[in-house]
């Protein structure tokens, strides 16, 4: 019978809000003043959680 193994995830690296509005151009094709919107009211975000809230402000705001 093969044994389980545990499946492993790395962990989730989370960054300072402020940090991730700065490369808001690089990371997402974003002005930074729309990233620092969508990302008010937090201060630590992942980059995949980053992504997801700036798209959502997108799809809100622009329509």
């Amino acid at each position: 019978m093969a044994s389980k193994e545990e499946k492993q995830t790395a962990p989730v690296v989370l960054y300072p809000v402020k940090e991730v509005v700065e490369k808001a151009e690089e990371l997402f094709h974003v002005p930074n003043y729309v990233a620092g919107a969508a990302l008010s009211d937090l201060e630590e975000v992942d980059v995949n959680t980053a992504q997801k809230k700036i798209t959502a402000f997108l799809n809100r705001e622009v329509k």
